[in-house]
Protein backbone atom coordinates (compact mmCIF):
# COMPACT_ATOMS: atom_id res chain seq x y z
CA UNK A 1 0.00 0.00 0.00
CA UNK A 2 1.43 3.36 -0.99
CA UNK A 3 1.46 6.44 1.21
CA UNK A 4 -1.18 8.19 -0.90
CA UNK A 5 -3.43 5.13 -0.75
CA UNK A 6 -3.05 4.93 3.02
CA UNK A 7 -3.94 8.61 3.39
CA UNK A 8 -7.01 8.17 1.18
CA UNK A 9 -8.16 5.18 3.23
CA UNK A 10 -7.66 7.00 6.53
CA UNK A 11 -9.46 10.10 5.24
CA UNK A 12 -12.43 7.92 4.21
CA UNK A 13 -12.43 6.21 7.59
CA UNK A 14 -12.33 9.56 9.41
CA UNK A 15 -15.34 10.78 7.42
CA UNK A 16 -17.22 7.54 8.08
CA UNK A 17 -16.44 7.67 11.80
CA UNK A 18 -17.37 11.35 12.04
CA UNK A 19 -20.72 10.71 10.38
CA UNK A 20 -21.28 7.77 12.73
CA UNK A 21 -20.64 9.89 15.84
CA UNK A 22 -22.86 12.77 14.68
CA UNK A 23 -25.79 10.59 13.60
CA UNK A 24 -25.70 8.33 16.66
CA UNK A 25 -25.50 11.39 18.95
CA UNK A 26 -28.55 12.92 17.26
CA UNK A 27 -30.41 9.64 17.44
CA UNK A 28 -29.54 9.35 21.12
CA UNK A 29 -30.96 12.81 21.83
CA UNK A 30 -34.18 11.97 19.98
CA UNK A 31 -34.36 8.56 21.62
CA UNK A 32 -33.97 9.87 25.16
CA UNK A 33 -36.35 12.78 24.52
CA UNK A 34 -39.20 10.70 23.10
CA UNK A 35 -38.59 7.22 24.52
CA UNK A 36 -36.93 7.66 27.94
CA UNK A 37 -38.12 4.26 29.16
CA UNK A 38 -36.32 2.34 26.39
CA UNK A 39 -32.96 2.70 24.70
CA UNK A 40 -33.51 2.19 20.98
CA UNK A 41 -30.36 3.97 19.82
CA UNK A 42 -28.30 0.85 20.50
CA UNK A 43 -29.76 -0.90 17.44
CA UNK A 44 -28.57 1.56 14.78
CA UNK A 45 -25.28 1.95 16.66
CA UNK A 46 -24.59 -1.79 16.50
CA UNK A 47 -25.91 -2.19 12.95
CA UNK A 48 -23.76 0.69 11.70
CA UNK A 49 -20.83 -0.21 13.93
CA UNK A 50 -20.33 -3.56 12.21
CA UNK A 51 -19.61 -2.05 8.76
CA UNK A 52 -17.57 0.66 10.46
CA UNK A 53 -15.35 -2.01 12.01
CA UNK A 54 -14.88 -3.60 8.57
CA UNK A 55 -14.01 -0.17 7.16
CA UNK A 56 -11.44 0.21 9.94
CA UNK A 57 -9.89 -3.15 9.05
CA UNK A 58 -9.77 -2.09 5.38
CA UNK A 59 -8.14 1.25 6.25
CA UNK A 60 -5.53 -0.61 8.30
CA UNK A 61 -4.76 -2.81 5.30
CA UNK A 62 -5.92 -6.08 6.83
CA UNK A 63 -7.67 -7.12 3.62
CA UNK A 64 -4.63 -6.51 1.42
CA UNK A 65 -3.57 -10.14 1.81
CA UNK A 66 -6.54 -11.14 -0.37
CA UNK A 67 -5.56 -8.77 -3.18
CA UNK A 68 -4.30 -10.41 -6.37
CA UNK A 69 -0.96 -9.33 -7.76
CA UNK A 70 -1.36 -7.80 -11.18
Amino acid sequence: MTGADAERRLRGLALHFGAFIVVIALLAVVDFAFFPERVYVIFPAVLWGAPLSLHTAYAMGLFDMFKRDR
